[in-house]
């Protein structure tokens, strides 16, 4: 029998907990809003024209309101040699959009650009376009034969093994994208691309590794000697380092929370001064590789 006084303690303590879980926050003093422009460009020599977002940043914090729009801009763009001036009317609140087309992106050059608005706001960010390197990449292929335990049939699984040689004396960044294509069949079923993975040549610096392991669905035998031909596609993005750290940052920012309400928010790389966001550039080597 549990005594008189521990009987009537154990639900006082849990009607305090929960009172306690309930309860308002009062003179909590919620950061300033500071209205900014908000920049977000990755430009490439690989790319026909650069596309440039201008936009502002919103509350997150107290009485929400939708973002002002930019209004009236005036962009600068620079490649070290040419300079573009684009005066312009932003009237949407979001992805505002503007392409670039007589601006060339140079790689082993500097890239700016500064935005000013006719409320005074400004925002300028640069980077260096990394120079176009071949980096061997090379794919290894493995087929693993199983029996369906259902069916007594043989089924395939194909797994790849991309491979490249850092290119010795510099700091480079990867992005790994990998397209399919298969004529008269499913010989190349699932998406091997997983969002935003980026790598770095961090420890490998002018050796050639393993960049990525990929393994696609299973198929039966009798569905491949179907299929006339299947391709692999491979885009390796050599990257800045901007580019890297902002995939990086949203990679976590994206993982912070797991389910997890308490968790600490992570923020996004910007390299943009006065304003937020990002300009990032990159170079791309390719592979296109017959698997049959």
């Amino acid at each position: 029998m549990i005594p008189f006084k521990t009987k009537y303690f154990i639900p006082v303590l849990l009607t305090l907990l929960i009172t306690s879980c309930t309860k308002d926050v009062n003179n909590l003093k919620l950061p300033d809003f500071e209205q900014k422009l908000v920049l977000s460009s990755f430009i490439s020599p690989n790319l026909p024209v650069i596309e440039l977002t201008v936009d502002c940043n919103m509350n997150n914090f107290g009485k929400l309101f939708p973002p002002e729009p930019p209004g009236k801009v005036t962009i600068l763009l620079t490649n070290g040699i040419d300079e573009v001036r684009i005066d312009t009317t932003l009237l949407k609140s979001l992805h505002n959009k503007i392409l670039v087309k007589n601006m060339p992106v140079k790689e082993g050059k500097s890239f700016k650009i500064k935005v000013i608005n006719s409320k005074g706001l400004s925002a300028e960010a640069s980077c260096a376009v990394p120079i176009k390197r071949d980096f061997h990449i090379e794919v290894d292929t493995t087929r693993l034969l199983s029996t369906d335990p259902f069916g007594g049939n043989t089924r395939s699984t194909l797994s790849i093994k991309v491979s490249i040689t850092d290119f010795p004396g510099e700091s480079n960044y990867y992005r790994l994208l990998i397209t399919t294509q298969t004529y008269g069949g499913s010989e190349l079923s699932g998406q091997p691309e997983k969002g935003d993975v980026v790598f770095s040549d961090k420890g490998k610096d002018g050796k050639k590794f393993v960049l990525r392991s990929v393994t696609f669905f299973s198929n039966y035998i009798d569905s491949i000697a179907k299929v006339d031909s299947s391709f692999l596609r491979i885009y390796l993005l050599n990257t800045d380092k901007p580019y890297y750290d902002f995939h990086q940052s949203l990679l976590t920012s994206l993982n912070s929370g797991d389910g997890n309400p308490f968790s600490e928010p992570a923020p996004l790389y910007s390299n943009v001064s006065n304003g937020v966001g990002i300009l990032a550039s990159y170079t791309v080597d390719s592979l296109i590789f017959r698997v049959k």
